[in-house]
């Protein structure tokens, strides 16, 4: 738990060192991007602690503004995901193999690093990192579970919840592209990213329950 403590002190302190050196580039021009993108998600994380057991990926959609200069530049995104898998989770001390669907709600603040200056045409590639929070809806359904060499079929549970919901928060990073047409005036865009996000959600009966992924995106820019 340290160790994630840890990771998440140190994009935040990131993130900051990422808006001091922003606020210094009032010499470059201001210009704002909207992005709309597709995602595809792929959990990972503890046995009994997140969703990585399932191998059932994650789809949805992100709305972001982009604006910022030449170098550093800030966003804001609002993103919806659902995923529907099976695995197990631990009813008390009872593995319990179960069937779920998830639903989460969440936005993103954070800013975006190019190492080359951003042109307003062509190929611009960029580092980001962000801080994150949203809203979660997990359904269960209980299938079986399992005692030495036994399976039993279950249809309830001793303590989990068969309707779940929690906030989350964390913190991600990764890597993007995007590709602009047009004049300022008419700006459009294509995009896609990379990036991992570390998160932790009071869900399954657990205050820490891990919602770890790896998201890709790609996505048209106006």
């Amino acid at each position: 738990m340290q160790q994630k403590n840890l990771t998440l002190f140190s994009l935040f302190i990131f993130i900051v060192f990422l808006t001091e050196n922003a606020q210094a580039q009032s010499r470059l021009k201001k210009m704002k991007i909207s992005k709309l993108g597709a995602i595809y998600q792929i959990f990972s994380g503890d046995k009994n602690k997140s969703f990585g057991e399932s191998n059932s990926p994650g789809y949805g959609g992100e709305l972001s503004l982009d604006a910022g200069g030449e170098y550093f530049r800030y966003f804001v995104k609002a993103k919806i995901i659902n995923s529907e898998g099976s695995q197990n989770f631990l009813d008390n001390v009872t593995e319990v193999r179960s069937n779920y669907k998830l639903t989460q709600i969440g936005g993103e603040l954070g800013f975006s690093f190019y190492p080359v200056a951003r042109k307003g045409s062509g190929l611009n590639l960029y580092m980001w990192g962000a801080g994150a929070a949203g809203y979660n809806l997990l359904d269960l359904k209980p299938v079986s579970s399992m005692t030495g060499t036994t399976v039993t079929s279950v249809t309830t549970y001793s303590k989990l919840k068969t309707r779940d919901q929690g906030y989350s928060y964390g913190a991600g990073g990764g890597i993007g592209f995007e590709i602009l047409f047009g004049r300022k005036s008419t700006i459009s865009a294509v995009y896609g990213e990379a990036g991992f996000r570390e998160q932790f959600a009071q869900l399954a009966g657990r205050t820490d329950f891990q919602l770890n992924s790896v998201q890709f995106v790609l996505g048209v820019g106006f």
